[in-house]
C-alpha cells in the first residue's frame, strides 16, 4: 500500500513540474509558490519515508558533494545575515531549500530505481505521459495566452505568436524539450516524442534553444555516427532560413536584444562578486545587491532578471564564491561515467550559462534526476531499450 502511495506522489510530482507557471499560488515581491513546491516537498517526505522504512538508504560520492555544496551555500547564507531584513532572509532560506528539496526528491528516485521499486517501465510511463500533458498545456496556451503582454507585469517577456508552453518563457521551455529529446533517443527510444519535440523546439523560436539542439545533434552524430541527427541539423537549418527565424540571428546587435542584455547581466554579476571579496552572498540575495549597487532598473524589478543572473555558474560563484564553483564542478564530474552522463553536462554546462536553466524549477529537477539515472549506468540504459 505505501508503494503505491509513492507511485501516486510520483505522479503528481511530474505532473505538476510540468504544469509550471500555471500552478501559480502565491506571488509577491522576490517570492513565487507554486503547486510543485508543494507537492515535491509531501513527496520528498513520502520517499525518506519509504526508503529509511526499507532500509534502503545509501550514499554514493555524487550525493556527498551534492550535500556539501548545500551545506557551504546554507553556512554563507547564515554569515551574509546583516546584508539583508527578515522578509528577504526568508526568501532566501526558501530558495535555497526549494533546490535541496529538488536533489534529495531526485536522489531518492535514484534509490528505488536502483532498488528496483520503481520499474523501468513505470518511468517510461511517467515520462510519456507527461509529454503528453506538456502537449496539450502547449495547445492551451497558444489559444489562451499567445500574447503574452497581459502577463508581463508578472515578470514574464511580453512574447507573441511563440510557443512557451505553461512555462511562459520559450528559453527554458526550449531546453525543457531538448532534455525530453535526450530522453527519447537514449533512454527511451520513442519516435513521436523525438519528433514532436524537435518541432517544438523550432516553434519556441528561442536562439538559444536552437544552439543546444545543435549541440545536441552534434553530439548525438559523434557518438551514435547515426544519420538522423543530421536530417534533423538540415530542417532546423532550413526552418532559420526560410522563417523570420533568421532576423532573430541578424539582429543581435539591437541595444535591447536579449543577447546583449545576457552580456549585461553577466556584467552585473561579475561586478557584484568583487562586492562579496569573492566569499558569497548567499543564496538569492542577487536582487538585494543589484538594488543596493544601482544596477537595476525600475522597469526590471519584478522580473527574472532580478533575482538570478543569466547563467547559472555565475550565480553560483556569485552565492558561493570560488568554493562554490569548485564544489558544484565535481559534483557534475561525478557523473562523467559514461556517453549519456558526457552529453547531458555538456548540454547543461552549454544552456545553463545562457538562460540559467539550472535554477528553473521543472528543469532544475529533470536535470538532476536525469543525472542521477545517468549513475545506474551503460547496463541500466540497455535495459530500458528492451
Amino acid at each position: 500500500m505505501f508503494l503505491k502511495f509513492i507511485k501516486i506522489s510520483l505522479v503528481a510530482l511530474f505532473f505538476s513540474f510540468t504544469l509550471a507557471n500555471f500552478g501559480s499560488v502565491f506571488r509577491s515581491d522576490g517570492f513565487n509558490l507554486y503547486f510543485f513546491d508543494i507537492v515535491t516537498l509531501f513527496s520528498c517526505l513520502l520517499l525518506a519515508l519509504y526508503i529509511i522504512k526499507k532500509h534502503y538508504f545509501s550514499v554514493n560520492l555524487s550525493f556527498l558533494i551534492g550535500n556539501l555544496f548545500g551545506l557551504m551555500s546554507f553556512i554563507i547564507l547564515i554569515l551574509s545575515h546583516h546584508y539583508f531584513n527578515f522578509d528577504d532572509g526568508l526568501k532566501s532560506f526558501f530558495y535555497l531549500g526549494r533546490f535541496l528539496i529538488y536533489f534529495y526528491n531526485s536522489y531518492f528516485i535514484y534509490i528505488l530505481l536502483k532498488e528496483r521499486e520503481i520499474s523501468i517501465n513505470f518511468l517510461k510511463k511517467l515520462f510519456f505521459g507527461n509529454f503528453i500533458f506538456l502537449i496539450i498545456l502547449i495547445l492551451v496556451q497558444i489559444v489562451w495566452f499567445n500574447d503574452l503582454y497581459s502577463v508581463s507585469n508578472f515578470g514574464y517577456d511580453p512574447h507573441f505568436g511563440r510557443v512557451v508552453g505553461s512555462f511562459l518563457d520559450p528559453n527554458f521551455l526550449g531546453f525543457y524539450l531538448v532534455l525530453y529529446l535526450w530522453i527519447a533517443t537514449f533512454i527511451f527510444p520513442n519516435a513521436f516524442v523525438s519528433f514532436t519535440s524537435f518541432f517544438l523546439i523550432l516553434a519556441t523560436q528561442s536562439r538559444s534553444s536552437f544552439l543546444t539542439l545543435f549541440l545536441f545533434l552534434g553530439l548525438w552524430f559523434l557518438i551514435k555516427r547515426k544519420l538522423m541527427p543530421l536530417i534533423f541539423a538540415l530542417l532546423a537549418i532550413g526552418f532559420v532560413v526560410i522563417t523570420p527565424m533568421l532576423q532573430r540571428f541578424e539582429h543581435i546587435s539591437k541595444s535591447n536584444d536579449s543577447i546583449n542584455l545576457r552580456l549585461q547581466s553577466f556584467e552585473n554579476g561579475f561586478l557584484i562578486a568583487q562586492f562579496s571579496d569573492y566569499m558569497g552572498i548567499g543564496f538569492n540575495n542577487y536582487k538585494t545587491y543589484q538594488k543596493t549597487l544601482g544596477l537595476l532598473e525600475e522597469s526590471r524589478l519584478n522580473t527574472n532578471f532580478s533575482n538570478f543572473n543569466d547563467s547559472s555558474f555565475i550565480s553560483i560563484y556569485v552565492f558561493s564564491g570560488f568554493l562554490g564553483i569548485l564544489i558544484f564542478v565535481i559534483f557534475l564530474a561525478t557523473f562523467l561515467k559514461n556517453d549519456f552522463g558526457i552529453m547531458l553536462i555538456c548540454l547543461i554546462l552549454f544552456n545553463s550559462n545562457m538562460n540559467n536553466s539550472l535554477f528553473y524549477p521543472p528543469t532544475s529537477f529533470t536535470i538532476l534526476l536525469l543525472l542521477f539515472i545517468t549513475v545506474l549506468g551503460n547496463r541500466f540504459f540497455i535495459n530500458f531499450k528492451t
